[in-house]
């Protein structure tokens, strides 16, 4: 029997999956990680991960889409679970079942004013957990850098407390 031919019997047919060169692999890759590199980025309260999240899942139901030339249940199977996944994020995180809440800044850098501590939560369907510490640089007056800060206990060399939970 060879190897590319279905069984003998069998309803099924050979499943054929194209072959991506090396450049648009290459190309995929650095897409993917200037998307990944831009995750952190926020203008005002606009979140740079709620259009880049389904942006990557989009450009990944394109490569399923290029990657098995033709009609196959494969295809399509892989197709409608990056719809539901996509479409689920979309209407938990996007419509706002789901999200960071500032809650306002707790530290700010005593040599440089525009880095500070903020204290977020995520909420989700009515319940909240606990404030979480994030790092937030400022950018320009409207762009923000936002990572997560894990320095416990917080320096006070570095670090000025600001009354609480202000919104300086």
């Amino acid at each position: 029997m060879k190897t590319n031919e279905p069984i003998v019997g069998s309803n099924a047919s050979p499943i054929s999956v194209r072959k991506f060169s090396v450049k648009e692999v290459l190309v995929a890759l650095i897409f993917f990680l200037v998307l990944f590199i831009f995750l952190p980025l926020e203008y005002d309260n606009i979140k740079a991960k709620a259009i880049i999240y389904p942006v990557m899942w989009i450009s990944m139901g394109y490569i399923v889409f290029k990657a098995f030339p033709g009609k196959s249940l494969t295809k399509s199977s892989l197709l409608i679970i990056l719809g539901v996944i996509c479409l689920s994020y979309t209407f938990s995180h996007v419509i706002g079942f789901c999200g960071w809440i500032k809650h306002g800044t707790l530290y700010k850098n005593k040599r440089d004013k525009s880095i500070r501590i903020i204290c977020r939560t995520y909420e989700c369907f009515g319940t909240a957990e606990g404030c979480q510490l994030f790092e937030e640089r400022r950018i320009t007056e409207h762009i923000k850098w936002v990572t997560s800060f894990d320095e416990k206990p917080i320096d006070t060399t570095k670090w000025q407390s600001v009354p609480f939970m202000s919104s300086e």
